[in-house]
């Protein structure tokens, strides 16, 4: 057992709730892998790290939560235990582990280790009954312990000392207590919850269970007589008599599965309580670690109580390097004016408050010129209020001057701020979250690369202290001032400086202008169209339950299962553990599967019915609840207008992502989604939007890129590119391509682009994945040199590690060469798709900038409202109406020279849905 020598010294709990957090390593390891869907790969390897990442967020955050005095984790031991060899079938159910993940282990036993924190394993025994045992401890002296897993098997460990915590994400978590598992379990006690697994089986772990009792049946049995011996003790009381009779013929198995499904709890440990208290740790060596496994953004969140580190910290201070001047006077005012006045250049960083929700109070600047002294401007500071308003007046000239250059970090966020209080900066040089995110960074805040690069800490968390908080925003004008040659030598080095300085710089204040411009929203349209929604769903819901003769919530995906695939018996493809999977795939699956074949046994037309009115039904919830009724949320109350907040960095490809709200996501699907739109309007009655779209610039690309004669010609010669595929692969003359095969088409022009699979193409089509492949022959037979263009891109992705754009901008893919199959496919998907895209979006960012400038020059009024992918949405005077047509005429098209035209469709009207073409 474990040796309690040392607990008398230590009986006062360092935490009023939890002394002790115990981790099932095996299983938080495991959940974690399965938590994150998509690969995270190191950059230089391409190695899988996903589950090492997730384990060390759960890590990192209970440790903060729960802030106990003393931990340890157990691992399991490869090779069988002792209930392998009471049933050798015991877990031969499981998948073998996945390659990817084995070595991801060793990097989770190595970071724990770097914290000294106990690793427990044994040899014949599961980290279950290590931890059961620990638990036991924990009983015996009353240390309040939290245990940390996965596996609901440790459930029966919860006492009056012990409490588990099964985690499987930050929101999916729940804290069990006694009362929480009785609650659970209907009745059974912890106790008992091996009695239970005996009785209803547990899939997980392989045990049979009795064949009859399911999880209702056993808690009522165990609730009744207590446990599985006296429910074989009192076996001719049982009812009804088909349990009984299933009982007795399954009575070994079930006290068999009883054993399996007990955690022993007197393992002897050679551990004592000492050995568990968290005291020093080599904090340099974890965060070299985390730096190796590129988990910049970890490293700040490593738990500040635990920092009673063995080395130095390497927290970077504004003391470290330079003096920090807080500016009081005129005096100080006027050397910093002159002193920027005389170097041309200067890196700012904001020092913040929050407001509300949305909103932030400048509270001060720090100002590093490269100097030995650094300067601070408090903003809003009670003794010098009015000071630093006025003092901040004079800085303006210096904010707009467009001779003065300004390195930042987040330029959008400062300059939107700045904007707030009527300043309006300019010449914005260099920004280091922008070049890093060109660099290939995953981790682009400004914490994250002090570490990386400088090998320095950024403490952000100033704790409400404003001298914190100032020597903070002091300390990142120095790191902002530092990275700059740092970050434009790697630009250089991986020709995407031209990227910076040519697009993404450029575009910055434009965007910004945007954003302070905003769009007028019509509420009042929303409203009506609000209750004509709650109309139809209500009427949708009233169908719905006459048919089934009962209500329920459609909204409950339990609920909504168990009506489909039980009541209407519909077929269903799978079913977890919770219960029939019921998300939007899988019930157009089943629609798509019943359009097939009309005369299917598994459907009646009443089932059908209730199939289409839930897609229904679901498609017009989300419009009502994500536009209708959110949308007004998000207006700002003294314009009527909506302020979106634009994202540079939001995606690998280049193409801009926006926030409150996401514009790029209002839909275009459907009558009524389109219907959304019409609530954009002008902000004057007598002004006029304008939508410019470039028509099939992707497809375009491909020809240029593919350099495939065919597809070139066709839109050399204007011809409609899927009446041109249809014709070709369905081998029929052009008048005779029928709406249906334009459609098949359509989605093989743009199913290319993202590799999409025989499987894909059937399910987007009807047809059958056999048909796909065909259609798939045929498409590469029309067009031979594109499938000849994506195998060698993804060739040249797989060589580099990255791939490129037309004009340079750079992904970097290590999956392509991931071992995994799964993993290396989705690399290639990313690798044909991102030259094109990505081309795509850099031809906008570039219109944007040539039609804005050319605004600019012309000092004309019309404003740059909205940008959706490949679409521009501007405001236009009547009087500038002509004007701006003819800039985007003249601009877009001539963006950049492909060997096809550009092709723009340009649309005006007085909403953005209602809009015909000029």
């Amino acid at each position: 057992m474990v040796n309690n020598t040392q607990f008398q010294s230590e009986r006062k709990p360092a935490n009023p709730k939890y002394s002790m957090m115990l981790i099932d390593g095996h299983a938080m390891v495991y959940r974690a892998w399965h938590a994150i869907q998509q690969p995270l790969t190191l950059s230089t390897t391409g190695e899988d790290v996903r589950a090492v990442f997730g384990f060390l967020n759960i890590f990192f955050r209970s440790l903060e939560e729960w802030k106990p005095k003393y931990c340890a984790i157990a691992f399991d031991m490869k090779g069988p235990t002792f209930r392998h060899a009471i049933y050798e079938h015991y877990k031969a159910n499981r998948p073998k582990m996945p390659v990817e993940l084995r070595p991801q282990f060793n990097h989770v036993r190595n970071i724990i280790n770097s914290f000294s924190i106990p690793i427990l394993e044994k040899e014949g025994f599961e980290a279950d009954d290590i931890l059961g045992s620990l638990c036991k401890f924990s009983d015996d002296n009353k240390i309040r312990t939290i245990l940390i897993t996965g596996d609901t098997d440790e459930l029966q460990l919860v006492s009056d000392s012990v409490q588990v915590m099964l985690s499987y994400s930050k929101q999916q978590k729940h804290l069990y207590d006694r009362h929480g598992v009785e609650q659970r379990y209907s009745g059974v006690t912890p106790s008992n919850i091996p009695d239970f697994k005996a009785l209803q089986g547990d899939v997980s772990d392989n045990i049979p269970g009795v064949p009859g009792i399911g999880a209702k049946t056993a808690s009522r049995l165990l609730v009744e007589h207590g446990s599985l011996e006296n429910i074989f003790s009192k076996i001719d009381q049982i009812e009804p008599n088909r349990i009984k009779e299933s009982l007795i013929a399954n009575k070994d198995q079930a006290l068999e599965g009883k054993l399996l499904a007990t955690i022993v709890k007197n393992i002897p440990l050679e551990i004592s309580l000492k050995d568990m208290e968290l005291t020093s740790y080599d904090r340099k060596k974890v965060t070299d670690q985390l730096s190796t496994l590129e988990f910049f953004t970890l490293i700040p969140r490593i738990p500040k109580y635990l920092d009673r580190p063995t080395e130095t910290n390497t927290k970077l201070s504004s003391s470290e390097n330079v003096s920090l001047i807080k500016i009081t006077d005129t005096n100080q005012l006027d050397f910093l004016i002159n002193s920027i006045n005389s170097s041309k250049e200067f890196a700012l960083a904001l020092h913040e408050s929050k407001m509300s929700k949305n909103s932030n109070q400048l509270s001060g600047i720090a100002f590093d010129l490269g100097k030995k002294s650094n300067w601070y401007l408090p903003i809003v500071d009670e003794p010098s209020k009015n000071v630093g308003n006025e003092f901040l007046n004079r800085l303006k000239p210096i904010f707009e001057s467009p001779k003065i250059s300004k390195l930042t970090h987040d330029g959008n966020h400062l300059s939107s701020l700045f904007r707030t209080y009527g300043i309006n900066l300019k010449n914005i040089r260099f920004d280091s979250m922008i070049a890093a995110h060109l660099c290939g960074k995953k981790s682009t805040d400004l914490e994250s690369l002090s570490i990386e690069y400088l090998s320095k800490e950024i403490d952000s968390n100033s704790n409400g202290n404003n001298e914190i908080g100032i020597n903070i925003c002091s300390t990142k004008a120095n790191a902002i001032f530092k990275l700059q040659p740092i970050l434009t030598k790697e630009a250089i080095s991986k020709n995407v400086n031209h990227v910076m300085e040519k697009i993404e710089i450029p575009l910055l204040p434009i965007l910004v202008d945007m954003q302070v411009e905003g769009i007028t929203l019509d509420t009042n349209y929303l409203a009506s169209m609000s209750k004509e929604l709650d109309k139809k769903i209500n009427e949708i819901k009233k169908v719905i339950f006459a048919i089934v003769n009962a209500e329920f919530n459609i909204g409950s995906s339990q609920q909504l299962g168990k009506v489909l695939f039980e009541q209407l018996q519909l077929p269903h493809f799978k079913k977890t553990k919770t219960g029939y999977s019921t998300d939007a795939n899988t019930l157009e699956g089943i629609k798509q599967l019943l359009d097939k074949d009309e005369n299917s046994e598994e459907s009646t037309e009443e089932s059908y019915k209730v199939l289409t009115n839930v897609l229904e039904y679901r498609q017009l919830t989300k419009i009502k609840s994500t536009y209708t009724d959110s949308l007004p949320k998000l207006v700002q109350k003294d314009n009527q207008k909506l302020h979106t907040r634009y994202n540079q960095i939001g995606t690998s490809t280049g193409r801009l992502s926006s926030i409150s709200p996401n514009v790029q996501n209002i839909p275009t699907g459907t009558i009524m989604g389109h219907s959304v739109r019409k609530a954009f309007v002008t902000s004057d009655k007598s002004n006029i939007l304008i939508s410019a779209d470039y028509s099939q610039i992707e497809l375009r690309i491909l020809a240029h890129f593919s350099e495939d004669y065919a597809l070139i010609e066709q839109f050399n010669n204007k011809n409609d590119i899927h009446n041109a595929t249809a014709s070709s692969i369905f081998e029929v003359g052009i008048n005779d391509v029928t709406s249906d095969m334009r459609r098949i088409a359509k989605i093989m022009n743009f199913g290319v682009l993202y590799g999409l699979s025989p499987f894909g193409i059937s399910q987007q089509t009807g047809l059958t994945p056999e048909q796909g492949q065909k259609f798939i022959d045929a498409y590469f037979n029309s067009y031979p040199k594109v499938p000849e263009y994506l195998e060698y891109t993804k060739s040249q992705a797989k060589t580099n590690g990255f791939v490129e754009t037309f004009l340079g901008r750079r992904r970097y893919i290590p999956e392509i060469n991931s071992s995994n199959f799964q993993i290396r496919s989705s690399g290639e998907r990313m690798a044909v798709n991102m030259p094109i895209q990505g081309t795509s979006a850099d031809i906008i960012k570039i219109s944007m900038i040539n039609i804005q400038n050319t605004i600019n020059n012309l000092k004309l009024k019309s404003k740059m409202l909205i940008q959706v992918h490949d679409e521009l949405i501007f405001e236009s005077p009547a009087n500038e109406f002509d004007q701006v047509c003819s800039i985007l005429y003249e601009k877009m098209p001539n963006a950049v020279k492909l060997s096809v035209p550009l092709d723009i469709e340009i649309k005006s009207g007085v909403n953005w849905n209602d809009m015909k073409t000029i």
